[in-house]
């Protein structure tokens, strides 16, 4: 009762689904600084303001009152060849489009399409010219990858609650996953982001292994990638799955 009670209330902790990561707030921040620095009207929409800049940059403590004269000199010299309000609203619009549309994709499926990153594109330009977004546009492909293992090991944790609830009322671990859903013990197996398939479970005498492709993209038969001597829990580029159960020891 009480293993059903905790799958229960982890199971509503997210009722309507795991959330992945959510850019539209990060856009709507980007286009409230191009707002605020930018002038309105004039050619190309709008130039940059020095001074703003300046005021907005984060610098370390004591530069600015020690060297304004310089960095305002600096900052004067990249709002003239920083591209116009215009062209940088449109190329804001552009790159956080294509990081919402990743955001909405497994790494398996990024890796499966010829997908160019937002940060490619942003400085195959030229260095200065759009320098502003540069700084604001986050490096995001790491962080989708971790939300997609995130939501990965949610799903997990109530699975695994489920198998020991079955353990405990038929006296062996489940043959399958697909037990559990038929059983309604879960609703649906716990997805892999790097396979886009229910994660791999079998059973082992007394026991059971849960895991994932990882980051190779490929079933090392749950085996986990070893480094130096050591198990590498969340693999390696060239090989290791993730064991998710049973837990890993150094």
């Amino acid at each position: 009762a009480e293993l059903a009670d905790l799958q229960d209330r982890l199971s509503r902790l997210y009722a309507e689904g795991y959330p992945t990561m959510n850019m539209e707030g990060e856009k709507l921040f980007v286009m409230d600084v191009i707002q605020r620095l930018f002038t309105d009207g004039g050619p190309g929409g709008g130039h940059l303001i020095p001074q703003r800049v300046l005021a907005y940059s984060e610098n370390p403590p004591g530069l600015v009152e020690g060297n304004s004269g310089l960095l305002k000199l600096i900052h004067t010299a990249a709002s003239i060849v920083h591209a116009g309000r215009d062209a940088t609203v449109t190329l804001a619009n552009e790159l956080y489009e294509r990081q919402i549309t990743l955001a909405n994709m497994t790494p398996c499926q990024r890796q499966s399409r010829d997908f160019k990153m937002p940060i490619e594109t942003l400085y195959s330009l030229p260095r200065y010219r759009f320098f502003l977004i540069q700084h604001l546009l986050p490096y995001s492909d790491r962080i989708y990858e971790l939300a997609y293992r995130s939501k990965m090991h949610y799903e997990s944790v109530v699975t695994i609650l489920a198998i020991e609830r079955w353990r405990l009322e038929k006296g062996q671990y489940p043959e399958e996953l697909g037990e559990l859903v038929s059983a309604g013990f879960i609703k649906e197996p716990p997805m892999d982001p790097y396979s886009d398939k229910p994660l791999v479970y079998r059973r082992a005498d007394d026991d059971f292994i849960l895991y994932s492709f990882g980051p190779n993209f490929r079933d090392d038969g749950g085996q986990a990638a070893i480094v130096r001597g050591r198990p590498v829990k969340w693999g390696t580029r060239d090989a290791g799955d993730i064991v998710i159960w049973p837990m890993l020891k150094h």
